[in-house]
């Protein structure tokens, strides 16, 4: 076996960090890595786990009428549902609506009063605990989260999809493969890696030899880049340039893997979901 296709592996069992997780990223996890999918505790879990996501969907197919919440919920149920049915179909429509997503390609800045903390007046970080997008221009996050969550549900190629995925790739094509913040950044490639067609666009590639001019030597990026949700994002690509950029970065972040399997000082269980996550698409 070669170099470039020599398994990633690491030291510690992560799967234990999933054993008996009722979250939506732990179920997946039970599901496809630790094989339970299907057991009667499994299914009790998923079960109640699925009910819980469902509770307090409005009839306009919000969650109190909240961005923010109606996308964590989308995502949690995107993990554990997987297939969208009737009220997912609502939702969506809810969040890719003119009011609520098209508003922000213009007005990105702008967030709603719930996403800031009432201590410090600033926005609340913890509210993207769990996503795969980080800390950004709100208006972005949401136009990323939408056509992350609209391609995951399976409408990734409605025309009104694919004219913002057009917006957001001509605004990052036109900053070299940056786009407003290294936040903003990685929530677009979020949004671009997992499209059929746009997975393999030319602002996809720009966003790539960007995180490549900003990897060091330890494997990580520079500044505020964040690693997990970087590795594995790039994990996602077929591109010389990502896989040679996340082989780079699975050194430092196999040596920095916890005792118990996890990684990171918190949000254990997401860290480490995103990083065997990217192992399994680097080793298949």
């Amino acid at each position: 076996m070669s170099p470039a296709n020599k398994l990633i592996l690491p030291k510690y069992d992560p799967l234990q960090v999933f054993a008996g997780s009722k979250t939506p990223a732990g179920l997946y996890a039970r599901q496809k890595w630790r094989d339970e999918g299907g057991s009667e505790e499994w299914t009790r879990d998923f079960d109640a786990t699925v009910k819980e996501l469902r509770v307090g969907q409005l009839d306009n197919g919000s969650w109190n009428n909240s961005v923010i919440t109606t996308i964590r919920k989308l995502f949690g149920l995107h993990l554990a549902v997987r297939e969208p049915d009737v009220t997912i179909r609502q939702a969506l429509e809810w969040l890719l609506n003119a009011d609520n997503l098209w508003n922000f390609i213009w007005l990105p800045c702008s967030a709603p009063d719930e996403m800031y903390d009432d201590m410090t007046n600033k926005i609340d970080k913890t509210m993207f605990q769990g996503l795969p997008f980080v800390y950004g221009c709100f208006g972005h996050f949401a136009i990323c989260a939408g056509l992350f969550l609209a391609n995951c549900f399976g409408i990734g190629d409605e025309i009104k999809i694919l004219k913002l995925y057009d917006i957001v790739a001509g605004e990052i094509e036109a900053n070299g493969g940056h786009w407003c913040s290294i936040g903003c950044t990685n929530n677009a490639l979020r949004a671009f890696v997992t499209h059929r067609r746009y997975s393999r666009s030319k602002a996809t590639g720009m966003m790539v030899n960007y995180l490549g001019r900003r990897q060091l030597t330890t494997g990580r990026w520079k500044g505020r880049t964040p690693l997990f949700m970087t590795f594995n994002a790039l994990a996602h690509l077929v591109s010389r340039d990502a896989i040679s950029q996340c082989r780079k970065a699975a050194d430092g972040i196999l040596k920095d893997q916890n005792k118990d399997g996890s990684w990171g000082r918190s949000q254990k269980e997401w860290n480490t979901f995103l990083v065997t996550h990217a192992l399994n698409r680097l080793n298949s």
